[in-house]
């Protein structure tokens, strides 16, 4: 035998238990390590827990920016792909870079079936539709409106989406109070997603909300709130 054969041999004999106990520690480091979120205010961190599989798919409405902020790039980066709509050139440009994978659309999600006036200001967040999110956006220190222009809209039932609650997928909305044109724009017979998440700046724990109510009559209960978002999870998988 070698001089390096009872060199390994040897080494082994002496550091093995040890080796073991290192390899043990790693594995469970690795699976105990804290996840990374990317979302405004973790709502990725809750979503974790109902979307475990390894691909899926998503449609992100208000998409904004494709990492920052963003509740489905944790997704992306596990392998999923979808839909995000955007009415901001610039968010949709980068989004086109960033996640090549997904399909991006500019435009403005709804039910109205007609162009719509879109208002974007200086922080892309206060951007919207909503005449009455238009002032509360004006009345925001620093918040400027940088621009107003008439945007095409597509509702969700034009987009060929099917989902059934055991399917991995996912339906995101961030729209600055037109929650409910979105939701309204959808198919429910065709994609009924598992998982919903939707911006709620008034929360529907203490009272049920338009969302809540509509949600609730096509079979999903809350189960995750952040400070600005609401997670909602069909029945038949809460069971």
């Amino acid at each position: 035998m070698s001089l390096r054969h009872y060199l390994v041999r040897g080494l082994r004999r002496l550091t093995g238990s040890r080796f073991s106990t290192l390899r043990r520690w790693d594995y469970w480091r690795r699976r105990l390590r804290p996840a990374l979120s990317y979302s405004q205010t973790g709502e990725d961190m809750i979503l974790r827990g109902y979307l475990i599989e390894p691909s899926g798919t998503y449609i992100d409405v208000g998409a904004a920016d494709p990492v920052r902020g963003s509740n489905t790039y944790f997704l992306y980066a596990r392998g999923w792909s979808g839909i995000c709509i955007d009415p901001i050139a610039a968010n949709v440009a980068e989004f086109r870079r960033v996640r090549p994978r997904d399909r991006t659309i500019e435009a403005v999600c709804s039910n109205s079936g007609e162009p719509l006036l879109f208002h974007e200001f200086s922080d892309p967040e206060y951007s919207t539709v909503n005449p009455a999110a238009v002032a509360e956006a004006l009345a925001e220190p620093g918040v400027t409106l940088v621009s107003t222009k008439v945007m095409q809209t597509v509702a969700l039932s034009a987009l060929g989406l099917k989902a059934t609650p055991t399917d991995a997928a996912l339906l995101a909305i961030d729209v600055e109070g037109h929650e409910m044109e979105v939701l309204l724009s959808n198919d429910w017979h065709a994609f009924e997603p598992r998982v919903i998440c939707v911006e709620e700046l008034v929360s529907p724990i203490a009272a049920p909300t338009l969302v809540s109510r509509f949600l609730d009559q096509r079979g999903y209960s809350l189960v995750g709130r952040t400070r600005l978002s609401s997670i909602y999870l069909h029945r038949t998988i809460a069971r």
